[in-house]
């Protein structure tokens, strides 16, 4: 088995492909010196099917590349003189643990909502409030840690500025929900004071 030659890419961002990568990262895969009819490749995975295929780009005069990313699998590249490499790809356990972090915040934000809902309104108004409160910035954290994710793993920097944006509009609507109770806690305190001093004029 032929294995492709392994240089650096000036034209490319991409980092070089390895023999196992992450699911669905992006990298660039270099060949060997070719010389072909039709600059193509083609992916299999082990069971004989199928994966992906296309066209080779030139980087110098005899030396080719194309981009790879697949779903988790272990693939072998055939390139058009029929030289393989074996790549596998593969969860990558970072990822895991960041979509455990992500999804913590939200659960406990859903968990202080239903206890919200179920508190009588009468007898614990105070602690149903300050639940639904408690939830808001939650999901807020669960957004932001989304977005740090879809920073670090994955190269989607439109999906990323619609969460980021989402983050900062539940964050703005927070403040302001807020600023509403501490108005309304105000204004019942001063009336409430107002109230008092009237009542001890009038003895």
């Amino acid at each position: 088995m032929m294995l492709f030659t392994i240089t650096l890419v000036t034209a490319e961002p991409l980092p070089l492909c390895e023999d196992e990568q992450v699911i669905y990262s992006n990298c660039t895969m270099l060949t060997p010196t070719l010389d072909c009819t039709e600059y193509n490749w083609t992916a299999w995975n082990l069971s004989g099917g199928l994966a992906g295929n296309g066209s080779l780009r030139l980087l110098n005069s005899s030396v080719y590349y194309f981009n790879f990313t697949l779903g988790e699998g272990d693939y072998i590249i055939e390139l058009c003189d029929h030289s393989t490499r074996e790549i596998r790809v593969k969860e990558d356990e970072d990822r895991t643990m960041f979509a455990a972090i992500i999804i913590l915040p939200m659960l406990l934000a859903i968990i202080f909502m239903i206890g919200a809902a179920s508190l009588d309104a009468r007898e614990h108004s105070p602690l149903k409030i300050f639940l639904f409160l408690l939830s808001v910035p939650l999901f807020w954290t669960s957004l932001h840690f989304a977005t740090e994710a879809m920073a670090k793993f994955y190269n989607f920097p439109n999906l990323q500025e619609a969460i980021g944006d989402t983050t900062y509009w539940i964050a703005i609507v927070f403040v302001v929900i807020l600023s509403y109770f501490a108005l309304y806690l105000i204004k019942n305190a001063v009336h409430l004071a107002a109230q008092k001093k009237n009542e001890r004029l009038n003895y």
